[in-house]
């Protein structure tokens, strides 16, 4: 009994400084990753002061805030596998960030073929809700709406061709993205598994793809103290986790992600009908959330929540 009574203060006080420690050591890890929480919001500031410049005040001395940049992709593939939804997804994820306060000018989007005329879009009406009652029978499959490709058509909006050599060259003329900005990287698009190497899978752009590394190595050409936050709705997307990962094998602190699901799932939600049809899967709503939630990181548990499809949405 005495014993007992000896360890028993020591047992606890152990205890404490053990939970001490794991959480210094978790808080130290995650200090170098963040979430979009201030993203939205600075940019909403900047709105409400046209051409004021933003200031914060460290140590007594005045450091400028950086602001928000964009880029949204959707590679697409060929024109028979780039569904309207993709397309819906980033007029959805444009308005977004208009609404959020981020200029146009500093919101760039690579689509498919960018502004060729050749049809690059895979679209097609939604059933009727009663459809059921005759799919499968010669009138239904008289009946059944049918897939047409068209050109993309998006009136006061820039497209560049998502290509890597497209890619190359914004990044390689990225200068206007100063040290303390953000880069909101938005993909909705097709992706590919890479079971040989499961972190370096890849995401469709037209025609051809782009690996993980091919992707960190974009990144790399970034000034220094860019902060990159991705947001990806396709395949197996959980590979591209890997690219905030340095060569260490640590995180580099300068990127953080929100992937639809794991690296070895598919996705669900890429569809021709587009919002038209339910509105269901990842990219829809992620960008729905956002429209709700302060941050990135409140829109991701958003998602888990109210997610219905079977991905597996992790960060």
């Amino acid at each position: 009994m005495t014993q007992a009574k000896h360890w028993q203060p020591r047992r606890w006080i152990a205890l404490a400084v053990l939970c001490s420690v794991a959480l210094f050591l978790a808080a130290s890890a995650l200090g170098g990753l963040w979430s979009l929480a201030e993203l939205f919001m600075l940019d909403e500031t900047e709105e409400q002061v046209p051409g004021e410049e933003r200031m914060a005040v460290d140590g007594g001395a005045a450091v400028e805030e950086g602001v928000t940049h964009a880029l949204l992709i959707n590679g697409g593939s060929r024109p028979s596998a780039n569904y309207q939804s993709h397309l819906h997804h980033l007029e959805d994820m444009l308005r977004l960030l208009l609404d959020r306060g981020v200029p146009q000018e500093r919101i760039h989007i690579f689509s498919a073929d960018g502004a060729d005329e050749a049809p690059d879009l895979a679209v097609r009406d939604a059933q009727p809700e009663a459809f059921w009652l005759v799919d499968g029978t010669r009138a239904g499959k008289a009946l059944k709406p049918r897939t047409e490709l068209i050109d993309t058509r998006w009136p006061g909006v820039d497209l560049h061709p998502a290509t890597k050599e497209a890619l190359q060259s914004w990044f390689g003329d990225s200068e206007d993205l100063a040290s303390g900005d953000r880069l909101l990287v938005f993909v909705t698009d097709h992706g590919t598994e890479n079971r040989q190497q499961p972190d370096n899978g890849a995401i469709s752009l037209w025609r051809e793809e782009l690996t993980v590394r091919e992707l960190q190595g974009l990144l790399s050409w970034l000034r220094q103290g860019v902060q990159t936050v991705m947001v990806m709705s396709q395949c197996y997307s959980g590979t591209f986790a890997a690219a905030i990962y340095g060569d260490v094998g640590e995180p580099s602190g300068s990127a953080c992600g929100f992937f639809s699901t794991t690296r070895d799932r598919r996705a669900y939600g890429c569809y021709p009908e587009g919002r038209d049809r339910d509105r269901i899967g990842h990219a829809f709503r992620f960008v729905d959330a956002l429209g709700r939630r302060p941050s990135t990181d409140e829109a991701h548990l958003d998602v888990l929540l109210t997610d219905s499809t079977p991905d597996v949405p992790v960060r």
